[in-house]
């Protein structure tokens, strides 16, 4: 039988102790958390931001945020969420640049919405429920159909989400001057 020194004992214990420790701390380090990432962001500029927010996956973020691809890195961002309420007119909304600032919503401040400009995507306070008045329903529906919208907030520009053919659809109001016509 072979004998083993303290030293030797020791030594051993310490070793297995680490080896346990890093197996628990990784596997609760890769969890991943609920939700989806933000869409990657669309830059053509040169700038990019600090790494002081690089992760490799959702157990080095903070809370509920997860970590996101985003243009060849990673960062820790709220998971993608829409906040209530509607975007002004892209031409509404001053753009400098042709970089997304935001794809989602949850990458804006409180009471603000990810909003599309003529450049690129930028935070920007939402406007609430949008202007208008949705045109009467065109007839009496005894079975609904799947909506493709549930509230304004889905639809873009001025559109607002309106009954029609026994559904919900993005429609311009009755009284916009919007050119889109769907009818």
């Amino acid at each position: 039988m072979m004998k083993i020194s303290r030293l030797q004992a020791s030594f051993l214990g310490l070793l297995l102790c680490s080896v346990i420790l890093m197996v628990s701390s990784s596997s609760s380090y890769d969890t991943d958390k609920p939700g989806e990432c933000p869409k990657e962001r669309r830059y053509t500029s040169s700038g990019r931001e600090s790494n002081e927010n690089f992760c490799k996956n959702d157990g080095e973020c903070d809370g509920v945020k997860k970590c996101c691809s985003d243009n060849d890195f990673k960062f820790c961002k709220m998971p993608a969420a829409e906040r209530p309420g509607s975007c002004p007119n892209p031409s509404e909304i001053p753009s400098n640049t042709n970089d997304d600032m935001c794809t989602s919503d949850s990458e804006c401040a409180p009471k603000a919405k990810c909003c599309t400009t003529k450049g690129g995507n930028t935070c920007w306070p939402s406007v609430g429920e949008k202007n208008g008045v949705c045109p009467s329903p065109n007839r009496v529906c005894v079975r609904g159909v799947r909506p493709s919208c549930n509230s304004d907030t889905g639809c873009p520009n001025v559109e607002k989400c309106c009954s029609y053919n026994c559904s919900s659809v993005c429609m311009p109001p009755e009284n916009s001057n919007s050119k889109y016509s769907y009818f």
